[in-house]
């Protein structure tokens, strides 16, 4: 603790730092491992972050087209693409619709739109890799292909980013390329929708009083790469305590999951994480970055790390039957 202390100036640990990464697109080594040195004291510390120079341009749309589909559909409509945890009629099992009565707010999770039919693991009827459900065209023309080009968009941006990362841990910057591939990953692109509602109660009180729209919680992926606009998210730090999250509608905030954690052997943290109860209308979109389902999860040590290996190999899959069984989205 003390050593993490030394990197950061009174007037810092109470700040959520913002990383230029646009050298982790270039190829002058020298530029990304100062990157790298800059993401490695933080995910040290507690892995929150934001990040400039992603080359993701109009994040407002992202706003605008989340809303179209929350405020256009109706509620049976909406319904109609929900899972069948919500929606005992639904052929989806695993994402889709997710009402605001499971915490507070109403989501949808748009999975890999690039498998078709015919992909291997689809046809295996893999739960986490079934076919995205998608809202009709005449009623909410393009989303589709907007967010399929978000989620193309994303997937490399969490590429570049993981390379930055694995310098970070010592390894070779390709360590994560082959694990994160558009072809088959797992990840989620989510929209968040926390609507204004009159006698509205919030999801939770914390311990410490705070009032809270969105419960406590890590995330269980490798890294989280969310658009938050909004004021409210707070992380928890061993040094500080909860710490603000500054909303921004240009930069991404990044924050590494449990999977990360569990890679680099408990070296890079995985944070507690919650948002503070605001009743306004407002809009958050969360890229959770995962592998594919065969993966195996290895666990090694980073550099300037002595500690020994605490973590069996894991296929990916397996991990993630697991993980969700603590997510209220996934339980019946």
């Amino acid at each position: 603790m003390q050593e993490i202390k030394k990197n950061y100036s009174k007037m810092t640990l109470n700040q959520i730092e913002t990383i230029d990464i646009d050298p982790l697109f270039g190829s002058e080594l020298k530029l990304k491992l100062q990157v790298a040195d800059k993401i490695n004291k933080i995910c040290r510390r507690h892995g929150f972050f934001q990040i400039s120079g992603h080359r993701i341009q109009n994040l407002n749309s992202l706003t605008d087209q989340a809303l179209k589909f929350f405020k256009t559909l109706s509620k049976e409509q909406k319904m109609n693409l929900a899972s069948s945890r919500f929606n005992p009629t639904s052929s989806n099992k695993y994402r889709g619709y997710f009402p605001a009565s499971v915490n507070g707010k109403e989501g949808f999770d748009i999975g890999n739109p690039f498998l078709t039919a015919d992909h291997e693991l689809v046809k295996a009827n893999i739960l986490f890799n079934e076919l995205s459900v998608w809202p009709n065209e005449q009623m909410l023309p393009n989303f589709k292909q907007f967010f399929q080009n978000v989620y193309a968009q994303m997937t490399n941006l969490a590429r570049v980013l993981l390379r930055g990362f694995a310098l970070a841990a010592g390894k070779e910057e390709n360590f994560f390329d082959d694990k994160i591939r558009l072809d088959d990953t797992m990840s989620t692109l989510r929209l968040n929708y926390y609507p204004f509602l009159d006698n509205i109660e919030a999801v939770e009180v914390s311990q410490d009083g705070t009032r809270l729209g969105c419960e406590t919680h890590r995330d269980s992926v490798l890294v989280t790469i969310l658009y938050q606009p909004i004021e409210g998210l707070q992380v928890e730090d061993d040094i500080v305590g909860w710490i603000d999250v500054p909303p921004s509608d240009s930069n991404f905030v990044i924050n590494t999951g449990a999977l990360m954690s569990r890679w680099t052997n408990g070296v890079f943290k995985a944070a507690n994480h919650r948002v503070k109860f605001v009743n306004r209308e407002r809009v958050s979109v969360p890229f959770f970055t995962e592998p594919y389902y065969f993966c195996p999860i290895e666990s090694f040590t980073p550099v300037k790390s002595d500690q020994s290996l605490k973590y069996e190999t894991v296929i990916y899959g397996d991990y993630l039957k697991n993980a969700n069984q603590k997510r209220k989205e996934y339980q019946i």
